[in-house]
């Protein structure tokens, strides 16, 4: 008796666990097409695309995408915010990065938020990377 008892909860266990991995990966393709709806909306600003990342295992993660004319210039700017399972992940303009220079852009004249600040920095680091600016 107390083997089907046993029994029970195992299979209770991974059925549970299946139903959040569907969950997770219901939101988990959401999150990808708002990414490629933000790259298709920056392709049009004829600039390359950046992007730059904060993101946690078990916290808020934070993208900002920005399309970058050959001179360094923000041509236009988008930022999207995205939990794990809790919301469907939320993509806004970014007016703020929109007309400022990724060479000489400092993070806190932009935002206060830490998060979309080392975002922010991750980007910037990504352009001088590929760009190969100091």
């Amino acid at each position: 008796m107390e083997r089907k008892v046993e029994s029970f909860m195992f299979w209770d266990i991974i059925i549970v666990a299946g139903v959040f991995w569907i969950i997770m990966s219901f939101f988990s393709y959401m999150q990808n097409v708002q990414i490629r709806n933000i790259y298709k909306v920056l392709e049009g600003s004829s600039g390359k695309i950046y992007f730059g990342r904060d993101a946690g295992i078990f916290r808020t993660k934070y993208l900002t995408f920005a399309a970058v004319n050959e001179n360094g210039k923000v041509l236009d700017a988008r930022k999207l915010k995205a939990s794990r399972i809790v919301t469907f992940a939320r993509t806004s303009p970014f007016p703020e990065l929109i007309g400022k220079d990724l060479k000489a852009l400092r993070t806190d004249e932009i935002t206060e938020d830490k998060n979309i600040a080392m975002s922010l920095e991750n980007l910037v680091k990504n352009y001088r990377k590929y760009n190969k600016v100091k």
